[in-house]
């Protein structure tokens, strides 16, 4: 097998956006993002095994795609920053909000329409106040 040396890129860089209502509203950094786990489409299987079904074996189709969940890990400090505070009203209103998730170099983004569906603070004696935060994906694109 020939050699060949990594072409891999950091994740430092990438980028969380809080964006509006619509898709045209602008968008907004989150700052001290530590970690995204961005949304994974998964499409819904759906059983049609008949009685002549070759081989005895069961049969599927695809159904609808689910965008599933994203999941954020800040540093907290919604003393210090605006848009980590608007988090909050975000939980607390549902709203179906447009998020960007940019990748280093503008390599890639992810754009995503979702509600902040739970908000769970991370505490530790020898550590930063983290805040976990989890989006109900409604639709994702990647561009």
């Amino acid at each position: 097998m020939a050699e060949h040396a990594t072409q891999a890129v950091s994740g430092r860089g990438a980028q969380l956006k809080r964006g509006g209502l619509l898709s045209t509203d602008p968008y907004v950094n989150l700052h001290e993002v530590i970690s995204f786990d961005a949304p994974n489409d998964s499409a819904d299987e759906i059983e049609v095994t008949h009685l002549e079904s070759p081989g005895g074996r069961k049969e599927y189709i695809a159904g609808m795609i689910d965008s599933g969940e994203a999941t954020a890990t800040l540093n907290w400090r919604p003393d210090v920053y605006a848009e980590q505070a608007l988090l909050r009203s975000d939980a607390a209103d549902r709203a179906l909000r447009y998020w960007q998730f940019v990748l280093p170099s503008s390599m890639e983004t992810i754009t995503f329409r979702a509600f902040v569906k739970g908000m769970k603070p991370e505490v530790t004696a020898n550590g930063a106040l983290l805040m976990a935060v989890t989006f109900r994906v409604s639709t994702s694109t990647v561009t």
